[in-house]
C-alpha cells in the first residue's frame, strides 16, 4: 500500500491515529503543519459522529486518472477536496482549490472546510503588533467564554464592547488572520443582540397593551406591531432557551453555551416575539399573505 493509498484508506475510516502514523512531519498540508491539519480533521470527524453513527465515509475520485478526491459527508452536503501531489508513492503536498478574497468569502466557508488562515500557516512569521493584538483578543474573549456560567446584563455587554472597540475596528478587515476569529465572532454577536435592544421599550409597550379578547382585537394588535416585529425584533426569535421570566434571564443558543443574558430589556423583546408569533400562528384570519400585507401597510405609513 502506497502512502497515498493509506491516506485515502484511513480518511474513509476517520482514523486520526493512523493518519498521524502514516503522514510525514516534513511537509505541509493545505499550507499548515501536520498537527494543525489533523486537529482540523479530528474536529470534523468528531462533529460528524455527533450527528450520525457511521464508520466508513464514501470517497469520490474526480476521474480515473486524477489525484483529486472528495470525502463525502452525505448528511451534511459537504465534500472536502484533497488534491494530492506525489512522487514515487510518497506524498509531497495536499491542497484544495478553495479561494478566499474577502471577509464575505470567509463567512461563506463551510464550518468544516479545510481552509486555514495565514496565521495558521507553517511559514507565518508574526510581527510584534500581531502578537500584541492577538493577546488582547484572547484576553477579551476569555473574559466571558470560559468554564464558568456568565450572566450578562446589557450594561456589562455595552462596557465590554466599548472597551474593545478599537481592537475590533483594527482587525475587522483582517479576514485571513483566523486566530482573531473567536474574538471577532463574539464581538459581532454581542453587537447584533445589543443593536436590537434599542427597541425594547416599544416591545414592552406592545406586550402591556395586548388584550386577548377576540380575533378582531388581536388582528388590530398584530397589524399595529407588525413593523416592530418584522423590521426590528424578529431576528432574535429562536435565539434563547431556559428562559426565566421571574429572574429575567435567558440562555444564549449557539456557539457560546455558557452565556446567559439578564435584564428587562432582553426579556421584553423575548416576550413580545413569543406573543406576536403565538397569535399570528393561532389566528385563522392571519395567513401568510395577511401577515406580509400588514407588514407593508405599516411600512408605507411612515
Amino acid at each position: 500500500m502506497t502512502q497515498k493509498e493509506a491516506l485515502l484508506y484511513y480518511l474513509q475510516r476517520m482514523d486520526i491515529d493512523m493518519l498521524d502514523t502514516i503522514l510525514s512531519d516534513n511537509i505541509t498540508y493545505y499550507g499548515v503543519p501536520k498537527s494543525v491539519f489533523l486537529e482540523r480533521l479530528n474536529y470534523i470527524f468528531n462533529n460528524y459522529n455527533l450527528g450520525i453513527e457511521i464508520e466508513f465515509l464514501k470517497l469520490k475520485q474526480k476521474d480515473k486518472t486524477s489525484n483529486i478526491y472528495y470525502l463525502s459527508f452525505d448528511k451534511f452536503e459537504f465534500e472536502p477536496e484533497f488534491i494530492i501531489e506525489e512522487k514515487e508513492g510518497t506524498i509531497l503536498n495536499i491542497s484544495n482549490s478553495v479561494e478566499v478574497n474577502s471577509q464575505e468569502d470567509v463567512w461563506d466557508l463551510h464550518p468544516w472546510e479545510l481552509f486555514f488562515g495565514e496565521d495558521e500557516k507553517a511559514n507565518f512569521n508574526p510581527t510584534n503588533d500581531y502578537v500584541i493584538t492577538l493577546h488582547k483578543c484572547t484576553i477579551a474573549f476569555e473574559k466571558f467564554i470560559n468554564n464558568e456560567i456568565q450572566i450578562l446584563t446589557s450594561d456589562i455587554i455595552f462596557n465590554w464592547l466599548k472597551m474593545y472597540e478599537s481592537v475590533y475596528n483594527g482587525i475587522e478587515n483582517d479576514y485571513l488572520m483566523f486566530k482573531y476569529n473567536d474574538f471577532k465572532e463574539l464581538y459581532s454577536t454581542f453587537q447584533f443582540y445589543t443593536d436590537t435592544l434599542k427597541y425594547y421599550k416599544n416591545a414592552k409597550i406592545a406586550v402591556s397593551t395586548f388584550e386577548n379578547f377576540d380575533i378582531a382585537e388581536i388582528q388590530k394588535w398584530i397589524d399595529q406591531y407588525s413593523k416592530l416585529f418584522f423590521c426590528e425584533t424578529q431576528s432574535l426569535t429562536g435565539c434563547f432557551k431556559e428562559i426565566n421570566y421571574t429572574d429575567k434571564t435567558a440562555k444564549l443558543i449557539g456557539k457560546f453555551p455558557n452565556i446567559y443574558f439578564k435584564g428587562d430589556d432582553f426579556i421584553s423583546i423575548i416576550k413580545f416575539n413569543e406573543l406576536y408569533l403565538k397569535h399570528c400562528e393561532s389566528n385563522p384570519e392571519m395567513d401568510g399573505f395577511q401577515m406580509g400585507h400588514a407588514y407593508f401597510l405599516n411600512i408605507s405609513e411612515d
